[in-house]
């Protein structure tokens, strides 16, 4: 019992920390630097661009009815999880706005946000290796997975991203922020399947 108790807060540690360390890369890299990340995170990019409202409060608004589904059909633990991380990224990316946090502006070419973005969104395999999710299409592609589990979910996840990237060329009206999307996406992939690789050869 103890040992369960010790791993539990051991996962709410790293939930917290995942949140906070994708919310500074969001705020950091992607916010200023006009481009898409992967997934639910990308529409309350956009939704942040349109309106002027905090991303945070998108993030919310979109998970919440999405868990509420996947409450009945996936582990309780799972939704739980995902809820911690969903409310602490939420609440990091309203804290990061509201004190003004450091946002990185790039003079020229744009390459470097979308890698490092694209390297600190890939830590929510963090919280796939813990049996939980980032929520958004992280939710949306275990669930399509427990249909389909010959695929792997972080294939399923970058598909689904890809759509969210094709629609944000109608937000930001050019290419280039596309392509930049993309490689943030791919780097997003990478980073997430080494932290998942790393489960498998453990």
């Amino acid at each position: 019992m103890i040992r369960f108790f010790k791993r539990e807060l051991l996962y709410i540690a790293l939930t917290v920390i995942t949140a906070l360390a994708v919310g500074v890369g969001m705020h950091v890299f992607v916010y200023p630097t006009d481009f898409t990340p992967s997934g639910v995170d990308g529409i309350s990019t956009m939704l942040q661009a349109l309106t002027g409202i905090n991303a945070g409060a998108f993030n919310l608004a979109i998970n919440l009815p999405l868990l509420a589904v996947a409450w009945r059909v996936l582990s309780k633990r799972y939704v739980l999880y995902t809820v911690l991380y969903t409310f602490f990224l939420s609440f990091f990316l309203m804290l990061l706005a509201r004190i003004s946090f450091y946002q990185y502006t790039p003079e020229g070419e744009r390459l470097l946000p979308a890698v490092f973005g694209g390297v600190a969104q890939g830590l929510t395999g963090i919280m796939l290796r813990m049996g939980a999710s980032s929520g958004g299409v992280d939710v949306m592609g275990a669930m399509i997975q427990r249909k389909m589990p010959h695929r792997r979910v972080e294939r399923i996840i970058s598909l689904l991203s890809l759509t969210v990237v094709t629609i944000s060329f109608f937000v930001y009206g050019n290419l280039h922020s596309v392509l930049l999307s993309v490689i943030e996406i791919f780097v997003c992939e990478r980073v997430t399947a080494a932290i998942l690789g790393f489960r498998r050869s453990a």
